[in-house]
Formats: C-alpha cells, structure tokens, sequence
C-alpha cells in the first residue's frame, strides 16, 4: 500500500504534458507550382552553372572541383544534379574551350562524354573520361576557362529515387514566391490542388535561378498546377508546456479524497500505517 500512496505521489509531481498545435503563420494564391515524386523529375534544364570548376586529371579519372565555389545556389545545383546519381551514369560537358598561355595551352576543349563514379564532399565531381579529348593536360584552373562549362545528363540516368515536393516556377524574384511568406523547414503547408490537398511537413528549400524548391517529409504525387491558381496555407507548430504541479500538502490532500485514511487503515497493518503516516507528515513538512 505505501508503493501505491508514494506512486501516486510522484505522478504528481511530474504531471507534466506538451499541448502541440498548429498556427496558421500566413496564407496566398500561387502560380507555376509543379509537385515532384521522383529524382528524375529534379532536373529540366532550368539549372544554369555560373560557376567554373578546377579540374584535376588521373589517368582515366577526372575530377571536377567546385570546392572554391561560394555561392549557395551554384552549390544547390551540383547537389541536385549528383546527390541522386548512380556510379556509371553519363554526363556532357559542354561550353568547355580552355585557354592558358602561361602554359602555352591554346583552345584545348574539355566537352565531351563522361562516366560519373562518386560526389565528394558534396562539391567534387569523380568520373571517368568517356569520349573527351583533353590533350594530356593535367591541370585545368578555372580562370582560364573562356566560358562557364555546363553539366547535363543524359535524359534516362538522372536517377528515379522517391523524393518529394513541389517546385515554383515564378519563383523568388517575384512576388508569386515561398520566400515571401517566411517559409522555414520543419513548417507545415497545406495545397488546394485536386491529387495534393493533404498537410506536408517542409524538409528543405533551394532557390536556384530564380526557381523555388520545397522538399517534403511525406510523400506526394506529381502533378502539374503551372497555370492555376493553388491556395497555399503555412503553418507553424508551437509548442506550450502545460504543468500542474502542487504543494506537498495539496498532492496529500488529493490522495486522501482519492482513498481515504479509513480504507488505507482496514488495508495495511499496524506498523505499515505508522511508517505510512511518517512518510506523509514528512512530505507536508
């Protein structure tokens, strides 16, 4: 009986619970949305590099480093073009002529087919040397590059991973944008569109030229919403602690009416309820 009667005190001592909810944060119609349920549905061709690699060259291996690269969105890009590619996959690089006449190097081009193999530290691209000519040269730096070279795949090997969200064509540069409404991850939206109507938690965001990208925790289906009108609710979670803690003598109080000293007396012995009273006057004091 007295594990019971201490129990019940230490449940209400920690009576503690977290009341979650959700706060409507702001509202708008929005334009050019299309929803994405694959990897291959990422790249389209919208994803200009601005940014010229240092390359590397290892026999047949190749290494296109984009490491001095500081602009976020350059980065997004390679992310999103290699994060979901599998080791073998082909790429062209175009745009490639390459001049550097300290070394006496004129109009070497570095365009051509390539085999990717591995993205390191998320800005090196590793790959093999397809069908390129690069005339031996081992070093190419990215001031001598007479144009910024462009990464393309090949239309069947762009990967086919289930990923989600939905993508804004209108994007940041107007005011038809996620960004305006102070969209953070881990917010919710919530879409009028016929197959996405459902609440998603966002996982991420990329602006890459100019084009919006919202990553989903949950799963969503694809569907093309550029021309309509889709209304877009954004909430956020808040989070209150709730506590009813009380005073020892209230915690006592309520035990009593819960089950009173008469029944706890025909339940427990003598020398029980004296340690019993003991324990309650010392939790009162």
């Amino acid at each position: 009986m007295m594990r019971n009667l201490n129990r019940k005190l230490v449940q209400r001592r920690e009576d503690k619970k977290q009341a979650l909810s959700l706060d409507l944060i702001s509202s708008k119609f929005l334009y050019g949305l299309k929803f994405f349920a694959s990897s291959n549905e990422l790249i389209d061709g919208t994803e200009k590099q601005k940014s010229k690699p240092n390359i590397t060259v290892d026999g047949n291996d190749i290494y296109f480093d984009y490491s001095s690269v500081s602009s976020t969105e350059q980065r997004n890009i390679l992310e999103l073009k290699f994060r979901y590619a599998n080791s073998g996959d082909s790429f062209t690089v175009s745009d490639g002529p390459y001049s550097d006449p300290s070394r006496s190097i004129d109009n070497v081009n570095i365009s051509g087919t390539y085999l990717f193999q591995e993205f390191l530290s998320n800005n090196i691209i590793k790959a093999k040397i397809n069908s390129a000519d690069l005339s031996g040269i081992k070093k190419f730096y990215n001031t001598n590059f007479k144009n910024v070279p462009q990464i393309t795949f090949s239309s069947n090997v762009k990967g086919n991973e289930k990923v989600y969200g939905v993508k804004n064509y209108l994007g940041n540069s107007s005011t038809n944008s996620f960004i305006t409404m102070n969209i953070l991850n881990k917010d919710y939206l919530r879409f009028s569109s016929k197959q996405n109507s459902k609440t998603f938690k966002v996982k991420n965001y990329y602006r890459i030229n100019g084009v919006e990208y919202l990553f989903f925790e949950e799963s969503c289906i694809s569907e093309n919403n550029f021309a309509e009108s889709i209304f877009v609710e954004h909430y956020r979670e808040k989070s209150q602690t709730t506590s009813t803690t009380s005073t020892p003598q209230e915690r006592i109080q309520q035990i009593i009416q819960a089950e009173t000293v008469e029944n706890i007396v025909n339940e427990i012995d003598p020398a029980t309820f004296a340690i019993t009273q003991q324990t309650t006057q010392s939790l009162i004091r």
